[in-house]
């Protein structure tokens, strides 16, 4: 029979012959013997699982403390870039803001400029025309 890891294991199935005063000492010694060394070879495997276990079991803890750390440290990042953005896009509006002010300011001058150069126009027009009809023209 073998064991989980391989190793040959001792299927106990030991008859004892009968003597004259009970079993063959030599054939139950054998046998206790036979018992006490599969005990210790089980003992063994069994503290080695138990080892193996305790270990995996530790391994995991660390491993499930290191995600719960990264977690932690992407919302906070996650969070910190959406401050960082949402500060950039006021600011950007803030900037688009005002350079629509001052494209606003400067249409409002041009067009000013525009009336008083059509208003002077007309003025030159008109003082033209009064000029042609005072000549004869």
């Amino acid at each position: 029979m073998l064991g989980w890891n391989g190793e040959k294991m001792i299927h106990i199935t030991d008859r004892f012959t009968d003597q004259a005063n009970g079993y063959d000492k030599t054939q139950v010694n054998s046998y206790i013997h036979k018992l006490s060394n599969e005990y210790e070879q089980l003992y063994r495997m069994l503290t080695d699982l138990a080892a193996q276990y305790d270990e995996l079991r530790k391994q995991s803890s660390a491993d499930m403390e290191a995600i719960s750390r990264a977690l932690v440290s992407a919302e906070k990042n996650a969070g910190e870039i959406i401050t960082h953005a949402e500060s950039q896009a006021a600011q950007m509006m803030e900037n688009a803001q005002r350079q629509l002010q001052k494209a606003q300011e400067e249409e409002s001058r041009i067009t000013s400029e525009i009336y008083h150069i059509l208003t002077k126009l007309q003025r030159v027009s008109s003082s033209v025309a009064q000029s042609r009809s005072a000549i004869g023209g």
